[in-house]
């Protein structure tokens, strides 16, 4: 579990880093001009970005859990990526912050 913890923060930090520098916003918000409209995408982009960071942060958590061998912070880990992802892309789709 430790070893796809890890590649699990460090995709998490790799794609944090590619939302901050643009690189990512084909990939988020599309080619679609209409829908590209509809969304700020630097304010979109930097929302995914610190999603992305969090997330990362949350499955350091667990990677240092099953380094000193201790289960409770990966279970912790497991609730927490869970809690985000769904506060995080929920607070998104609610949102009118992010649509022009």
């Amino acid at each position: 579990m430790g070893n796809m913890d890890f590649l699990f923060a460090v995709g998490f930090l790799a794609l944090g880093v590619a939302f901050k520098l643009g690189y990512c916003k084909n990939w988020l918000l599309g080619n679609d001009p209409e829908t590209r409209k509809k969304y700020k995408e630097k304010e979109t982009l930097n929302y995914f970005s610190l999603l992305m960071f969090v997330l990362s942060a949350v499955n350091w958590i667990s990677v240092v859990g099953a380094a000193i061998e201790r289960p409770e912070l990966i279970y912790l880990s497991v609730i927490l990526n869970a809690i985000v992802i769904v506060i995080g892309l929920g607070y998104f789709l609610k949102s009118k912050r992010f649509r022009n």
